[in-house]
């Protein structure tokens, strides 16, 4: 039961304030793995207790429900028995989910329902990981800091700020938040109590990848960010693909999409394109000799020069940071509410009744 990727999060993993030691808490962790189908069926000949009465429907069925709403299985509650060097084993409570490789890497890479890739926004524990996530993930979190960027709207942007930002971004429009299932303090305390961590993960990222964008004064943790009409249209034909398709269907008349605008919103999710050689590209005259599922990995000034409906956007937000704002987060709540309703739904089958039950409890106490 090979895991390709694991990793830990949450309130027993780093500190979010007081309830960190509450004996409802478990440590959650993720798993991701080859084939989801195998790794269920074998994970129910060693410990099918771990599973709800959907194991009676074998891996098949498990695996179904695993494919709906993010994409992420959970067995909550789960038992584990530990050694605590006095010779006496003692357990800790792990509530623990299993996804895909593919539908991981395609979170990172697309934001397509911002699940994991959010929470992996966020400090967490790496368990494993390979040189190929490690590239994934910082795509993932460079997004965020562009996104959070423009939401944020100014100039001078303390540290703080942007962080806080960061971390709210998976948040906005999780059906949770607005039945109390969730403290509606989360976001502070996860950044008032991992700030240092949030300082390690993304100074780098700063430093290294928004040498256009922002000038950085690490001694007052303030970030000056260049806001102008370039930087923003930059920004946008970054993002990842669905987030920026469904942008642009919001944002831009059918009659006035040109060919890049069309592309990105026929076809959303990054597809892997066919590799072009170096004597191919200096024979290109024009965009349009280019094969479109390669547009993604031309340079950001390409994109934008040939790509009149962005820059249009692009003026039109500058001018008016608030339209900017609202259209970026009706598209995070489109993406992050719906999945995030069908992923709690669901754990009624996952977890059962009972399980359920006890860990609604346990969310909402944390909450008060």
């Amino acid at each position: 039961m090979e895991m390709e990727f694991a990793f830990g999060y949450g309130s027993k993993v780093f500190s979010q304030g007081n309830n960190d030691k509450s004996e409802q808490s478990q440590i959650d962790m993720i798993y991701a793995v080859r084939n989801s189908i195998d790794w269920h069926n074998e994970n129910l000949i060693k410990n099918s207790n771990d599973y709800s009465i959907l194991k009676y429907g074998g891996g098949k069925i498990i695996n179904t429900v695993n494919n709906w709403g993010a994409g992420v299985y959970f067995n909550p509650f789960v038992q584990v028995p530990v050694d605590n060097n006095n010779n006496n084993n003692t357990n800790i409570e792990l509530k623990y989910g299993i996804t895909s490789t593919n539908n991981l890497i395609d979170d990172l890479i697309n934001w397509k329902s911002m699940y994991l890739a959010g929470r992996l926004h966020k400090p967490v524990a790496i368990i494993k990981q390979s040189n190929e996530f490690k590239i994934f993930n910082e795509y993932n979190l460079t997004n965020a800091v562009k996104l959070s960027l423009l939401l944020i709207n100014k100039e001078n942007i303390t540290f703080n700020e942007l962080f806080l930002k960061i971390t709210e971004l998976s948040y906005i429009g999780d059906p949770r938040l607005k039945v109390r299932g969730e403290n509606p303090n989360k976001v502070k305390n996860i950044v008032n109590n991992q700030y240092e961590i949030f300082k390690i993960l993304y100074i780098p990222i700063l430093e290294n990848n928004f040498n256009d964008l922002i000038q950085i004064n690490k001694n007052d943790e303030i970030i000056k960010f260049n806001l102008t009409i370039e930087s923003i249209g930059k920004i946008l034909v970054d993002l990842p693909r669905n987030f920026k398709s469904k942008l642009l269907y919001n944002n831009i008349n059918k009659y006035e999409y040109d060919e890049f605008t069309n592309d990105v919103i026929i076809n959303p999710f990054l597809q892997i394109g066919n590799e072009m050689s170096y004597n191919d590209l200096l024979n290109i005259k024009s965009i349009n000799e280019i094969p479109p599922n390669e547009w993604e990995y031309l340079p950001n000034y390409i994109k934008l020069s040939n790509s009149s409906s962005i820059r249009g956007l692009s003026e039109k937000f500058f001018n008016n940071g608030q339209i900017m704002q609202n259209s970026l987060i009706n598209v995070i709540e489109t993406i992050v509410g719906s999945t995030a309703l069908v992923q709690s739904l669901k754990g009624i089958l996952t977890a059962g009744i009972v399980r359920s039950y006890k860990y609604a409890i346990a969310k909402r106490n944390k909450a008060k």
